[in-house]
């Protein structure tokens, strides 16, 4: 229990005291992923301050990934979410997972066939891949574990699922929708 203590003061932290920093193209440029078993976590950081963040829950499919998987995934995440920051420079790409390095370095037919199809989608890139201890990367951790299952409720709205579709209705308390039958007439 104080681990999820620990990742409620971060993110109280985050949420009041963390300013943005303006991004400039001439700085070196640092992006921290990690992964957790629920998210995906990304911050772009210049000068050991943050420009942008970054995180992403991921899907049933994504959730029973190895280890090594999620967090390549979050590698291939921070770079396609902060593309037009980056694209056509060198940075750098600092992760809790030492073995992204070898895999990274290593050649394209030595990997299995999903890490494969993120290393393609890591060619774009001019990126280094380094390894830096979880405890030092705190942003990058905290926006991995900020999910929850369902959005809040939001005051005086309400929703319903559709029964024939995937979609959700959200509605205001006074717009409540009727039931409605179709009249055939033949």
């Amino acid at each position: 229990m104080r681990r999820f203590s620990i990742i409620k003061d971060i993110k109280d932290s985050i949420s009041r005291e963390v300013t943005l920093a303006y991004f400039n193209p001439d700085k070196p440029i640092t992006v921290q992923v990690d992964a957790s078993m629920k998210a995906l976590g990304a911050s772009l950081i210049q000068e050991g301050k943050p420009v942008a963040f970054a995180s992403k829950a991921l899907t049933d499919e994504e959730t029973r990934y190895a280890n090594i998987e999620r967090e390549l995934l979050a590698v291939v995440h921070g770079c396609e979410r902060f593309h037009t920051y980056f694209y056509g420079q060198a940075f750098t790409v600092e992760s809790d997972h030492k073995p992204l390095k070898s895999i990274h370095l290593k050649h394209l037919k030595a990997a299995p066939s999903r890490l494969q199809r993120m290393l393609l989608r890591l060619q774009p890139y001019d990126l280094t891949i380094d390894y830096k201890p979880g405890k030092e990367m705190a942003l990058a951790d905290a926006l991995s574990r900020l999910t929850s299952s369902e959005d809040p409720p939001i005051k005086g709205l309400k929703s319903t699922k559709c029964s024939h579709s995937s979609a959700t209705v959200v509605y205001s308390e006074s717009e409540m929708p009727q039931a409605q039958t179709v009249n055939s007439t033949h």
